[in-house]
């Protein structure tokens, strides 16, 4: 969700931005009056994606920092700071604010691209939450006439998808770089084979 508001943010749509945040603040008010205030800010205080590092060494892990902490036997709770871990998720999340910015990029494909940034960089991703990946995969099937090799490139690009998710019981390192892979190629294809025209006019922004 935050990448969400990142977009928001970027794209300047204040109106939408403030509907959210307003919406949060509703529903958290009612949270805390329902549960309390304790179990309330306990979901920030002890979350298990910082506190649980069980979570990030199951091989359903399939983020960044879960298949570092398989790979390299790294303390959990010093990944986040550690340069191997920050580096790239800093640059990833650079680049993608910088295509969500761009006024060339599509608003479809620029809020597209946040999902499977998403999914690398959220500590405790599960195998289960790709499923979000149907979206930026529907779109790029309905534009496969306007990217290069058409069909045939966007149905390759599914195939590797669906191939690495089906060994995520055991190589879920698969799931990884076929989350990572998508984004690559919703990156590409955002910022250079669909971008706008520069004869044709911009969406107006709010």
């Amino acid at each position: 969700m935050a990448i969400i508001l990142l977009y928001l943010l970027l794209r300047r749509q204040w109106q939408v931005l403030a509907g959210t945040c307003l919406s949060m603040a509703v529903f958290s008010a009612f949270a805390i009056l329902v549960f309390g205030p304790t179990t309330f800010f306990s979901y920030f205080t002890v979350n298990p994606a910082v506190e649980s590092t069980n979570n990030l060494t199951v091989s359903g892990a399939v983020s960044w920092l879960g298949v570092l902490s398989r790979l390299n036997n790294f303390d959990n709770t010093k990944l986040f700071t550690h340069p191997i871990y920050a580096a790239p998720v800093l640059l990833l999340i650079a680049i993608t604010g910088w295509l969500i910015y761009r006024p060339d990029t599509r608003e479809d494909w620029a809020l597209a691209l946040t999902l499977p940034l998403a999914l690398l960089i959220y500590p405790i991703t599960g195998e289960h939450y790709c499923v979000v990946l149907l979206a930026p995969i529907f779109l790029l099937w309905m534009h496969r006439h306007e990217i290069i090799g058409g069909v045939w490139s966007v149905g390759l690009f599914i195939t590797v998808e669906y191939v690495a998710f089906s060994y995520q019981a055991r190589w879920s390192i698969f799931v990884f770089f076929a989350i990572l892979i998508a984004w690559l190629v919703l990156a590409a294809i955002g910022s250079w084979v669909l971008a706008y025209p520069k004869n044709q006019p911009q969406p107006a922004r709010v």
